[in-house]
């Protein structure tokens, strides 16, 4: 029997044909989540929430329309199929303006568990008490601010006028933690823990004590004089440092407008040879996993640096027409991350992003990389600004470390680091075997390893 999902974007792409559309897309989603909140140290509530939404895009003399609404009643999917056709009339046409034609489509693993479909609200409940307990209970001087679980079933069906229709059932499970210390006066640096999935597979007993022994760890931080010398990029500034400049430099709509500092220069060594970046659609168990992208091109696995050297750029439909190539299937509506946003699919036509952004892991583990350094900094959070253009990056080291002769000595206050990541990649001595899946700063998923970086700018004392 054909889902509901599958049944309402039929009949859309079959009434935006009726009205005249030369080409025609729905996308349709049917989301149930359950989310249970924490604030100041306590769970503040808990939610069951139910949507369902239709994204339709029109092409028309080679004009584009796009129109949404978050109800999946025939009527109103009608209206919306109206919207978007006169959006398209009165658009700017543009020969690139096309839609994808059937592919065969891969296998996607890992993406759905039953045990999520039948997970109820008092099972969130629990798990979220459990999390918070596991931090309280870790030092008394731990204060959780906020903090959450998000479990998440989703239907989504695509159909369009060139035979796409396509339709997946996905799990997804979100957990995070944020907050801080304090004893007789001294407040640390926030802290942070999270963790995704798309199985019921998380320990979250382990997040909270994690973010709990991050908190502690910073009391007694000290300032320290500027020098010039070796970074440990933990997990996530590995991640925004390294995989968001990449992320951004290597979408084919950033470098066909000369937005991106890498047009020209595939085949040229970025960085050192033991840095491997991919993009992977089909990773399994992949946040960003799927049998298809958003608008119904195939997900694929794309190299994007091998021992260094630049391989490839990622392509939607409209860009690899305007590029006379083939889509790599990195068409997403996901803007602004997985959980706790208010952002929906069906809200937006698809951008062109990463899948999961894979950082390969290395041949050592998180103690050689600091028993190895004479002196440096370890970073666990970085907050700053990078010009994505360019990949010059300034920013304040948070959860900070001071390492000398292989020791961690103190933690850090009041210290930045600055440079430009493109050169940082060239400077990499060393990258860790253990790996971590995040959220950075709109990529909704990338897998990043610790990384240990040479010749850095490290400010302290003023």
């Amino acid at each position: 029997m054909k889902m509901e999902v599958s049944i309402i974007a039929e009949k859309a792409v079959r009434y935006a044909q009726k009205l005249g559309a030369d080409a025609a897309e729905a996308y349709v989603l049917k989301q149930k989540s359950i989310m249970v909140h924490v604030e100041q140290g306590a769970i503040s509530n808990e939610s069951v929430q139910e949507i369902g939404g239709v994204g339709i895009r029109i092409i028309r003399d080679n004009a584009c329309g796009f129109s949404h609404i978050d109800k999946l009643a025939e009527k109103k999917v009608k209206q919306i199929v109206e919207n978007a056709y006169h959006i398209a009339k009165a658009s700017i046409p543009d020969p690139n303006n096309i839609l994808p034609h059937p592919k065969p489509f891969p296998k996607a693993e890992g993406i759905y568990d039953k045990r999520i479909v039948d997970f109820q609200v008092e099972n969130a409940v629990e798990m979220t008490k459990n999390m918070l307990d596991a931090a309280l209970n870790y030092d008394q001087r731990v204060r959780a601010d906020m903090g959450g679980i998000e479990i998440r079933v989703e239907e989504e069906a695509l159909a369009n006028t060139e035979g796409v229709n396509v339709v997946e059932e996905g799990t997804f499970m979100g957990v995070f933690i944020w907050g801080l210390a304090r004893e007789n006066g001294e407040v640390t640096s926030s802290a942070g823990e999270e963790g995704y999935s798309r199985q019921l597979d998380l320990n979250v007993e382990e997040i909270g004590t994690t973010f709990a022994e991050k908190a502690v760890k910073q009391f007694g931080a000290k300032k320290i004089d500027s020098f010039e010398g070796t970074v440990i990029l933990d997990f996530a500034p590995a991640a925004e440092l390294i995989g968001g400049t990449l992320a951004f430099g290597v979408r084919s709509d950033n470098v066909q407008r000369y937005a991106s500092p890498l047009k020209g220069k595939i085949g040229s060594e970025l960085a050192v040879p033991q840095l491997n970046v991919i993009d992977d659609g089909l990773l399994e168990g992949g946040m960003m996993t799927k049998t298809f992208d958003d608008e119904g091109n195939p997900r694929k696995r794309t190299s994007i640096l091998e021992k260094g050297v630049l391989k490839n750029f990622l392509f939607d439909t409209y860009t690899s027409k305007k590029e006379g190539t083939e889509s790599t299937g990195n068409a997403s509506r996901r803007r602004l991350g997985l959980f706790f946003v208010p952002s929906l699919p069906f809200e937006s036509p698809p951008q062109l992003i990463p899948s999961n952004l894979i950082i390969k892991s290395g041949d050592r583990s998180r103690e050689q990389l600091i028993e190895e350094v004479d002196k440096g900094v370890l970073v666990g959070r970085f907050s700053g600004n990078t010009e994505l253009s360019n990949g010059n990056f300034s920013g304040s080291v948070k959860q900070g470390f001071l390492i000398e002769n292989g020791e961690i000595k103190h933690p850090l206050i009041g210290t930045m680091i600055s440079g430009n990541s493109y050169e940082l990649m060239k400077n990499i001595s060393g990258i860790s075997r253990e790996f971590k899946i995040l959220e950075s700063r709109g990529i909704p998923s990338i897998q990043s390893p610790i990384i240990r970086a040479e010749k850095m700018k490290i400010t302290g004392k003023t």
